[in-house]
């Protein structure tokens, strides 16, 4: 992926139609774009995908609506790139709460006519006039409003913090996997270090990846914390009975 001038779509899921079209339309008029429901490919894991194309982008698309501004995801793509200092544009889907961080940035407003959004996200992108003109005129049949996002859930792994339905109608009776983020502190500081700290980042990534309705994830986090917690114990306690075994042959002295 040509890192210079691609554009990284990051929203919501529930505006994925909006989204969808806009992305093909960009493409269409010649715009690198990467887009997770078109660039992924089938195999791939999500999360690992997704982190690689952002670091790799040089600008963020936002979209902004009611239901990504309060996503944790969406709002941690932003901060990335703001971070790493890469453009950042907004686009105003619909009216809603625009984050403070984002406020002072140029954005594109699809909230009312969807062709002056595509004449103020030329601007705001600042595309070169061949993009601008394709653009302009592939979105010349494009209706008058935004396209009214879909009441169904999607049923690929989520992009954004939203909970998939199976999530949301359990999650009084779930917890999370045990994070063994205690054990892995304790065997990190009296054991083994390098393979503690392999548990222990393992282990902080188990609830964020639970409570982002993510449990295949946070149940694997969970199990490789528990594997390299049990090594550094293991590891550490052979360490410690060679050692001694050592000072009582007389190898090696205790002091």
């Amino acid at each position: 992926m040509d890192s210079e001038n691609t554009i990284f779509f990051s929203y919501s899921r529930d505006d994925s139609e909006f989204v969808l079209d806009l992305a093909k339309n960009l493409r269409q008029a010649g715009a690198k774009i990467w887009l997770d429901q078109l660039d992924i490919k089938p195999g791939a894991r999500w999360d690992s995908s997704i982190e690689k194309a952002l670091a790799k982008s040089k600008t963020l698309l936002v979209v902004l609506s009611e239901a990504s501004v309060i996503s944790h995801n969406v709002m941690d793509e932003v901060s990335y790139a703001l971070e790493e200092n890469k453009a950042v544009v907004p686009i105003l889907m619909e009216k809603c709460e625009i984050p403070f961080r984002l406020r002072r940035l140029q954005y594109a407003d699809f909230s009312g006519d969807y062709k002056t959004g595509v004449k103020t996200l030329i601007d705001a992108l600042n595309l070169d006039k061949e993009v601008a003109k394709n653009l302009a005129d592939v979105t010349t049949d494009k209706p008058a409003k935004p396209i009214k996002k879909k009441e169904e859930r999607i049923t690929q792994p989520p992009h954004d913090s939203e909970k998939p339905q199976n999530f949301i109608q359990d999650k009084n009776n779930q917890k999370p996997p045990k994070t063994w983020l205690v054990e892995s502190i304790i065997v990190t500081l009296f054991c083994c270090l390098p393979l503690g700290i392999v548990g222990i980042i393992n282990a902080t990534k188990v609830e964020s990846r639970f409570y982002a309705g993510d449990l295949k994830e946070a149940n694997r986090y969970s199990a490789d914390a528990k594997k390299w917690t049990t090594i550094s114990f293991w590891t550490g306690l052979v360490i410690w009975v060679l050692y001694i075994f050592a000072v009582a042959s007389g190898i090696v002295n205790e002091y």
